[in-house]
């Protein structure tokens, strides 16, 4: 009997309750809350991200004194001056056919760790209310997928290598380029593509102009060589080089850059010096000397200074440095100088340093020697370079007078003793 009155007693309790929940769930708040969109999306890994959450009432009661809560774990933190709960005050029941529908939109920034994979990483929400069933309780959503990395924005050409790191016209020269993805995003399908449309003076040689790379992981590098030959009337200068990059992200995204490369072409300066006229053939003799500067090179020779160096063999007698200026390749300049001769040799050495730049602005200093043929003093004369001495002429007219006057006394002393 006592059992039948506590069962009873239950029963009646259970159905006093239920009438009073279920019509307190039925007249409370539902409120829903839906990512909108991120920005950026998808987010890159130590990147500060901005989320959007739409948030609506769809129960049967106004969601009084509404707050929410992010609830950031690894790899997401706040960014500074963000705050963790946000209020939006009372929520209205939704109704699309209004103008004031009760949706409003609630926004977070976020920092994404800048160690992160790509990947979807989830992210929590909560939201409590004054009433409802939440009656002040944190309560979670379902959990939002956050898209991180993804984009391939970040592939440069790191470095460009030449071999040799100079080449000379008519020359061939290995360029290679190291292509660094400093993404954490995996790329594919890059294909790398040097313009040479614009330029006659260099082409591919052996190899193409277009290298294909399938992947390069993020963080990572990869190295793309290229075989080219310049042509053997390329100027001495610096050739800009277009470089065109296209490749995809994980998303079979694609993507298109143009940046530059530079292919320095160059010789070493090749000139003559040669003494072209000279005054000064033996000892004792003082002249002129003109030395010629001769560009044989296909590189120019810039602000040259030609200095006629002292010696024991002989004495400048004029200035010793004569400024020539620049001389283009197959050009030529002349210098003077005047010396006197102070001893006999066979060859008078005369000795120069040349000063000057080349077509990079390279400062070169060298010394040269320059033979330059004597003669003895009789050889000289007769191979005409130097006139004799009239001496020997004076005492043959002397000579030649004091005879013929002493043939005419002579034949008068005669005539007069007849």
């Amino acid at each position: 009997m006592k059992k039948v009155i506590y069962v009873g007693l239950i029963f009646f309790i259970i159905c006093c309750i239920i009438p009073i929940s279920y019509a307190d769930v039925i007249d409370s708040p539902t409120v829903e809350a839906v990512l909108s969109y991120q920005d950026p999306d998808p987010a890159e890994p130590g990147e500060t991200v901005e989320l959007h959450f739409n948030v609506k009432n769809t129960g049967a009661s106004i969601a009084k004194s509404t707050e929410f809560q992010i609830i950031a774990e690894y790899p997401f933190t706040l960014a500074n001056n963000e705050d963790e709960i946000k209020s939006v005050g009372d929520v209205p029941v939704y109704d699309s056919t209004k103008m004031i529908t009760g949706e409003s939109t609630i926004t977070y920034k976020i920092l994404v760790d800048k160690e992160v994979k790509d990947g979807e990483y989830d992210l929590r929400l909560a939201y409590r209310t004054e009433g409802g069933i939440s009656r002040g309780d944190w309560i979670e959503f379902d959990a939002f997928n956050i898209k991180v990395g993804g984009r391939a924005t970040n592939v440069v050409i790191a470095e460009t290598k030449t071999n040799p790191e100079r080449t000379a016209p008519g020359q061939e020269t290995q360029v290679t380029l190291v292509i660094a993805n400093n993404g954490n995003s995996i790329i594919n399908d890059a294909t790398i593509t040097l313009n040479l449309d614009e330029t006659t003076e260099i082409s591919p040689y052996k190899t193409s102009n277009e290298a294909v790379i399938s992947t390069i992981n993020g963080r990572e590098s990869v190295n793309v060589t290229f075989d080219l030959i310049i042509t053997p009337d390329a100027k001495v200068k610096v050739y800009e080089i277009p470089v065109k990059m296209t490749y995809n992200d994980l998303r079979n995204n694609a993507y298109e850059k143009t940046t530059y490369i530079s292919i320095v072409v160059d010789a070493e300066p090749e000139y003559v010096l040669n003494l072209e006229e000279t005054e000064v053939y033996t000892e004792g003799q003082s002249g002129n000397i003109v030395m010629s500067l001769s560009n044989i090179g296909v590189s120019n020779i810039n602000y040259a200074t030609l200095m006629l160096l002292p010696s024991e063999y002989y004495t400048v007698l004029s200035t010793d440095t004569v400024y020539i200026g620049n001389l283009e390749s197959d050009d030529y300049e002349t210098a003077q100088f005047n010396i006197y001769a102070n001893d006999y040799t066979k060859e008078l050495p005369l000795q120069f340093r040349l000063l000057y730049k080349d077509t990079y602005n390279v400062n070169y200093d060298e010394e040269i020697t320059v033979n330059m043929n004597m003669f003895s003093s009789w050889q000289a004369k007769r191979y005409g370079l130097v006139q004799g001495s009239s001496l020997w002429l004076i005492i043959i007219i002397f000579l030649g007078v004091a005879a013929g006057g002493w043939y005419w006394w002579k034949r008068a002393k005669k005539v007069k003793k007849g």
